[in-house]
């Protein structure tokens, strides 16, 4: 009967250890992304809440023109961009704003970089070195606010 004991708890000893695998599928991180808000360079409000645009009237587009998935977030009035595919340097993308019945467009671009950092279970995948050069920008709560 000891002998069998000590086989049982040799067996489970090493199931245990194993077959130790920490990671899991909830662990993945989201892909990378970016949110941006967008203001009036003049009086610092944000165009989506004073109407100036709505979020029907935003489109976001890589240099190919190919889509890119975003979310707008009505409870902050600002854009969570999810890139595709994202190169780990040199990634452009234009934000268009376009309210037709003002006839007033203002066409945003944003380059930005992809930073790779391998953690114990996962590849977490960070948006880096994010530049507008035609419109001053800052970071304000891990959002980009950039003023048109």
């Amino acid at each position: 009967m000891r002998k069998f004991g000590y086989l049982l708890l040799a067996v489970v000893t090493f199931v245990n250890f194993s077959c130790s695998d920490k990671c899991s599928d909830a662990d993945a991180p989201p892909l990378a992304s970016l949110f941006v808000a967008i203001v009036d360079e003049a009086t610092g409000e944000n165009v989506f809440e004073n109407e100036r645009f709505t979020a029907n009237q935003i489109s976001i587009l890589l240099e190919d023109e190919q889509e890119v998935p975003f979310n707008f977030l009505e409870n902050t009035n600002s854009i969570h961009i999810v890139p595709l595919q994202p190169l780990a340097e040199g990634n452009t993308i234009f934000i268009t704003l376009n309210n037709p019945d003002t006839n007033d467009v203002v066409i945003i671009e944003v380059q930005f970089d992809i930073q790779t950092l391998n953690q114990e279970c996962f590849k977490l995948n960070q948006v880096v070195n994010v530049q507008t050069p035609n419109h001053d920008s800052e970071v304000v709560n891990n959002s980009y606010q950039i003023k048109i």
